[in-house]
């Protein structure tokens, strides 16, 4: 077994979550429900059940939800 090398630990882990607009806020959820058909409810990072819609162009500038931009930070190992 290969020891990990030096500062392994502090490199940021693959995204595993997607941003995607709905109910008023950009939201992130786990990146396996990205293909989940409009309408369905989704989980978002923050904790909240969604029902996923097709973001249109200025959706997408919605502000992000707070709770899910500290979830993903954390998961990304750019904050504890």
């Amino acid at each position: 077994m290969h020891p990990d090398p030096p500062g392994a630990s502090s490199l940021p882990r693959p995204r595993m979550f997607f941003w995607l607009p709905t109910d008023g806020q950009r939201h992130a959820a786990d990146i396996r429900d990205r293909h989940l058909p409009s309408g369905k409810l989704i989980t978002t990072l923050c904790g909240r059940q969604l029902t996923r819609a097709r973001g249109t162009e200025t959706e997408w500038l919605w502000p992000t939800c707070p709770e899910c931009w500290s979830a993903a930070e954390a998961h990304v190992g750019q904050r504890t």
